[in-house]
């Protein structure tokens, strides 16, 4: 074989350095020759950057767009105070830090009909994105039967007797296919060969079943471009490829407000979510004028996402990077450990999730639960206090959150679900049909899911969706949560709160056997579907049993019914209060009663 023709076999089968089609133009080009008016626009938590590029293209010309967004927050809300949004597919719009809570802006475009919302869960809406994907008509699921998600989704949801066991019904939902998509990520090629591992506080694993689903392609945009070597190298770590995608964009630090975490150290670097900007966010969002405000600073007067990143800084930026690191947290919070917390007055929120801990605890040791998902809020706290009180005790469970991290250990500091101080003592990171549809409803599943509620009745049904008064939150994950073998909800006690009969089920109540208020202990006694009280929580004014018994019956929405032998828990020792503060040092979720 002559040099010639060696030469031409080396070269056949050489690899280039980088392969395929340049497709890296910027975001706004990308956005101006692939988006148009009407269009179903997929976009995943991490789009911060893509939200602003649209509302610089999109302001004052009513393009009615759809948006597919799991998680409706941050940069999200704009959409809609813009006018850019006609349509929401979702499962929450909710403020997320510095605790869950109302958005009054989309409440109010909500209750004046100027933005439809179609509620999902978590788990049901990433199932629509991969029937969507994989070409099915629909997928099976086990969420939202019984809700009245199930109700109202008609056009996407039906439930069916089991083709193969009748005396079981399964639920369908329709295939979802978006027009575009856009996928924030760690890096790509100029191909679009995309890695993009990202876990921030608000990600599920949408981002790619919604880029393979979406009908004419996705956008990436992402922290670095890197060479096709590059991607061979960490190919196991590609989730969409080339193919699927229109166009490349670098965009660093696309995700602010949002972080994006990277378990693989020095391979990409992880920011933390800034929470100063989306208090700061959030604050600004409480009216349309100081809103307008805050987009004329952020996004008008930023004609480009550079521009953008500018105004933030480099001092912000490598700071959130700062706290994005493993023994950050004990920088920022290792005063905690040596604070004498527990000599602070008690209030009944504290009280609440230490019995609740307790009560927790004692189910799990009971039932042999290998699996404990805490929702928000007091829900949380409540979960992560069952966990340590377990450890000490020398059992050991795994805490699980909905979008993926799997048995991590709360650390001191922030009393966020996704906060990066846990996501760092992970054991696994899974995706969102893991954890819903294995480790909570799969086959052999032992897992206790801890919900709180807006509203609950006494099945246990819960709603946070809507009432006839307006919108709330929607569902997220608790509607898949609460198909766990076990499910406690913990919420304060009002007649607001525990109503005779639920307006909308977000989550149905057939699986809550206990729950904890701020007064009492509620259980449904074997084979009953309705709650009784039978137990009563310490009281800081020193009431005797009747008169808790009778306060609990006044704040009560239905004709509560009383075991006959109530129990009268006694005050959560001092050492758990300290404990439990070291998680919410500012008081965000246990201030007060």
């Amino acid at each position: 074989m002559n040099e010639k023709h060696v030469n031409s076999i080396r070269t056949l089968f050489t690899l280039g350095e980088n392969e395929g089609n340049n497709k890296v133009t910027t975001l706004e080009r990308a956005v101006r020759d692939y988006v148009r008016p009407g269009m179903n626009l997929f976009i995943t938590p991490e789009g911060g950057a893509t939200i602003c590029e649209l509302i610089r293209q999109f302001r004052g010309t009513k393009p009615n767009f759809t948006f597919t967004i799991a998680v409706f927050a941050e940069h999200a809300l704009n959409l809609v105070h813009c006018g850019i949004a006609r349509k929401l597919i979702t499962t929450t719009c909710s403020h997320l830090h510095p605790d869950s809570g109302v958005i009054k802006l989309i409440q109010q475009a909500y209750e004046r009909k100027e933005i439809e919302i179609e509620n999902w869960s978590l788990y049901s809406l990433q199932q629509r994105l991969m029937a969507g994907a994989l070409d099915v008509e629909f997928m099976p699921t086990k969420s939202i039967l019984g809700s009245s998600m199930a109700e109202e989704n008609t056009e996407s949801f039906l439930q069916i007797d089991s083709p193969f066991n009748h005396n079981k019904k399964v639920g369908l939902v329709k295939g979802l296919n978006p027009d575009i998509a856009f996928v924030h990520a760690w890096a790509a090629d100029r191909f679009g060969n995309t890695i993009g591992i990202s876990t921030s506080p608000q990600s599920t694993d949408h981002d790619m079943w919604g880029a393979r689903a979406s009908k004419e392609g996705t956008i990436v945009t992402a922290e670095k471009i890197v060479s096709t070597e590059f991607i061979r190298k960490y190919s196991s770590l590609v989730d969409i490829p080339g193919h699927l995608v229109k166009a490349v964009c670098h965009v660093p630090y696309g995700a602010h407000p949002v972080g994006m975490f990277s378990h693989i150290p020095g391979l990409f670097e992880s920011y933390a979510p800034d929470y100063d900007f989306i208090v700061e966010h959030r604050k600004a969002s409480g009216n349309s004028n100081t809103l307008d405000s805050w987009l004329t600073d952020w996004v008008s007067e930023c004609e480009s996402h550079e521009d953008y990143v500018s105004r933030l800084g480099q001092k912000r930026m490598t700071l959130l990077k700062e706290k994005a690191k493993p023994d950050f947290w004990e920088k920022e919070f290792g005063y905690l450990l040596s604070e004498k917390t527990g000599n602070q007055i008690a209030n009944e929120t504290e009280i609440m999730i230490l019995v609740a801990a307790r009560q927790i605890m004692g189910r799990v040791l009971k039932a042999r639960h290998k699996i404990l998902l805490g929702g928000v809020g007091v829900s949380m706290l409540s979960s992560w206090m069952a966990f340590y009180l377990l450890r000490k005790a020398g059992y050991f469970l795994n805490l699980v959150l909905g979008t993926g991290p799997f048995g991590f250990t709360p650390r001191p500091g922030y009393p966020f679900y996704g906060t990066f101080n846990n996501l760092h003592t992970c054991k696994a990171i899974f995706d969102t049909a893991a954890i819903y549809g294995y480790f909570i409803a799969g086959n052999n599943n032992r897992s206790l899911s801890v919900l709180g509620a807006a509203q609950m009745d006494k099945y246990g049904n819960i709603n946070s969706t809507r009432t006839e008064s307006g919108y709330f939150i929607g569902s997220g994950g608790a509607n898949d949560a609460a198909n766990a073998s076990d499910v406690f909800i913990v919420t304060k006690q009002s007649r607001h709160r525990f109503v005779n009969k639920v307006s909308y089920i977000t989550c149905p109540g057939r699986n809550v056997r206990t729950v904890i208020s701020n007064m009492g202990v509620f259980e449904k006694p074997e084979d009953a579907q309705e709650l009784t009280l039978v137990g009563c929580l310490p009281d800081l004014k020193g009431k005797g049993l009747d008169k808790k018994i009778k306060k609990i019956k006044e704040e009560c929405g239905w004709n509560l019914k009383v075991a006959d032998n109530v129990k009268e828990y006694p005050m959560p020792p001092g050492e758990e209060f300290s404990l439990l503060r070291m998680f919410d040092p500012e008081s965000v979720v246990l201030g007060g009663n």
